[in-house]
């Protein structure tokens, strides 16, 4: 599953940068919600590599998260 959330944020972000309109933008924010929401039950070791690589696909993910916390 997480392959499937990290590659589903990387076409969103891809298309984002594409076409950097909002419904683009909007769009990689919720794959960044629904990669938190899985990563928040796995094992520590999954969660940071998960984080790790999301902020690398989308390194904006980062400040949405400082934001939450």
């Amino acid at each position: 599953m997480l392959l499937k959330y990290l590659n589903e944020l990387d076409a969103a972000v891809l298309r984002a940068r594409t076409y950097p309109d909002q419904a683009h933008v909007k769009r990689c924010f919720e794959c960044v919600d629904v990669l938190e929401n899985y990563l928040q039950g796995q094992m520590e070791p999954i969660r940071r590599r998960g984080r790790e690589i999301m902020y690398q696909v989308w390194p904006e993910a980062s400040q949405r998260r400082s934001l939450r916390a």
